[in-house]
């Protein structure tokens, strides 16, 4: 191994090194503003994030539209950030979110 590779290879080194320092160092920082997920259990009532698109034909921009669509009542817990969810108007229909 040439002198010069041998010294691209301490750089690259030292670099990769810095690099994961920062990257830790903006983690904790980051981590201090955080706030913990929140947990819901079964049968709390929870508002929903729905995607907001705009209609030119019908007059509608997104802009205007309400963000959440609500409430639902969680029934099952499927993985730690998704939920099953019935609407509690008329829970015989199917919710698609």
């Amino acid at each position: 191994m040439t002198p010069y590779l041998k010294k691209l290879e301490k750089f690259t080194s030292e670099a990769k090194d810095v690099l994961q320092e920062q990257q830790d160092k903006r983690k904790s920082f980051a981590d201090q503003k955080r706030r913990p997920a929140p947990s819901y259990t079964s049968r709390d009532l929870v508002l929903v994030t729905k995607p907001n698109q705009s209609n030119k034909k019908a007059g509608v921009t997104s802009k205007f539209m309400p963000r959440r669509d609500g409430p639902f009542i969680i029934v099952e817990r499927k993985s730690p950030a998704s939920y099953s969810v019935e609407n509690t108007d008329s829970p015989q229909l199917p919710v698609r979110i």
